[in-house]
């Protein structure tokens, strides 16, 4: 494979934490409070960033690396510090290897993992029945590669918070963070389209709301806890890359029963508008300072009704063949396939760890297989295992009756309750967030 680096993953965890990079910053910038984040921001040295694409088939491909430049560089010429890796969403598709030496196979319409004989859909190109504007940009390895760029100046002179899927992510101001895409082009479509969906609503309070989006940019909040993901990693011990070896801690059960509510009610709303979230992983929630969760990413919603298009282990599970059949599929999007994500985000929230992920240390396992097999860790008897277990087994005929399952647990009624953002607050923010674009944070990319 040209161009990175190939390494056997078997459940790498994508590493969304960093660095807070040592650069310029306005007045009214805050340092984020991530303690993860301050951790790495005591290094007054230009430091090399190499984020990885992680596969279907459990490869990591290093991609080009790039350069965090110290803010009294005065163009030294030399990386002092790093390579940091930067983990990224799991891709849906095999790498270009799997495809090349045959361990892939596809054609017009289907890959087939021909290793395990298993036949699984691709992406389609569109949303089918969804809004005409939203268009599904699945772009390959070798675009995206030679497509990223580095922010304008105006930007990375902020708070580098994470490198996403598709976007970089900054604070640029007290409170908030800015979206901005790694082509520096107009990438937001999908998602500024999905916002324009949502916000025609009354918003949830477990849902993400924006404060300015331009065809460049999303203006959003900032979630000084970091993302679940980062979260689990603290409680965890790691070997090299990320490598999980053990819990260390758990959280604690009344904030996990609140969290359970928070989930299950973002994506109950979701469904109240017909609309299925489609990428649910610890990547994609949020937590607050005061530990209350936040789903967002929503670049990945379909409607009901539609094809799934999958996810990586265990947030999704392929279904085996029907009698006299060979292709398998994902299912249709709806309260089984978001359930199921939902189970599988629970267990983690309960065990510290992902499904079978303590196993696998152990032994090499086909989790694939397992979960299209229906064959799941081990439960307890206690209320979220019963909801884990139920959630797996597609017992909820929709998600609003798993919301309201979860409404009655002692966490969720216990402790505080977050409310949705004061519409004048968003205003106050959004006029911030104009500010700023018009005092030329964007640089000559505004759209």
């Amino acid at each position: 494979m040209t161009g990175g680096r190939v390494a056997s993953i078997d459940k790498i965890n994508i590493l969304n934490v960093f660095l807070q990079t040592l650069l310029s910053q306005s007045d009214d910038e805050q340092p984020i409070s991530n303690p993860l984040l301050l951790s790495q921001a005591t290094d007054s040295m230009c430091k090399e960033l190499v984020p990885s694409t992680k596969f279907r088939c459990k490869h990591v491909l290093d991609q080009p690396s790039y350069l965090i430049e110290w803010d009294d560089c005065k163009n030294c010429g030399e990386i002092k510090a790093g390579p940091d890796f930067l983990g990224r969403t799991t891709k849906r598709d095999p790498c270009e290897d799997c495809k090349e030496n045959g361990t892939w196979k596809q054609d017009e319409v289907l890959l087939h993992r021909k290793a395990v004989g298993v036949e699984s859909t691709n992406p389609p190109k569109d949303f089918r029945n969804l809004t005409s504007a939203l268009s599904y940009n699945s772009l390959s390895f070798e675009q995206q590669a030679s497509d990223i760029v580095r922010p304008p100046r105006s930007i990375t002179s902020r708070t580098f918070v994470s490198l996403g899927a598709t976007s970089w992510v900054y604070q640029v101001a007290e409170g908030i963070v800015l979206k901005y895409p790694w082509t520096g082009k107009d990438d937001l479509a999908t998602e500024n389209a999905i916002y324009d969906i949502l916000e025609s609503h009354a918003p949830c309070p477990f849902a993400m709301q924006s404060f300015l989006r331009l065809p460049n940019a999303i203006f959003l909040p900032l979630f000084s806890g970091g993302t679940f993901r980062q979260r689990l990693e603290n409680n965890q011990l790691l070997g090299p890359r990320n490598k999980f070896i053990e819990v260390l801690r758990l959280e604690p059960l009344p904030v996990v029963e609140r969290w359970a509510m928070e989930l299950s009610g973002a994506v109950a709303w979701l469904e109240s508008l017909g609309l299925v979230h489609g990428d649910l992983r610890p990547e994609n929630l949020l937590l607050s300072a005061d530990d209350h969760l936040m789903l967002t990413d929503f670049d990945c919603v379909e409607e009901i009704g539609t094809l799934a298009n999958g996810n990586a282990p265990p947030w999704a599970r392929l279904l085996p063949p029907e009698p006299g059949e060979k292709l398998t599929s994902w299912g249709v999007n709806g309260p089984q396939t978001e359930q199921f994500a939902v189970g599988s985000l629970l267990y983690c929230m309960t065990r510290g760890c992902e499904p079978y992920q303590r196993e696998e240390l152990e032994r090499d396992l086909d989790v694939v297989k397992l979960l299209m097999h229906m064959k799941f860790p081990e439960l307890g008897e206690g209320s979220l295992d019963g909801i884990i277990d139920r959630c797996w087994n597609g017992r909820y005929a929709s998600l609003q009756l798993l919301a309201a399952e979860t409404e009655g647990l002692a966490g969720a009624m216990e402790l505080p309750r977050a409310t949705v953002l004061e519409s004048s607050y968003i205003a106050e923010q959004r006029r911030r967030c104009q500010r700023l674009v018009d005092e030329g944070l964007l640089g000559s990319s505004v759209i």
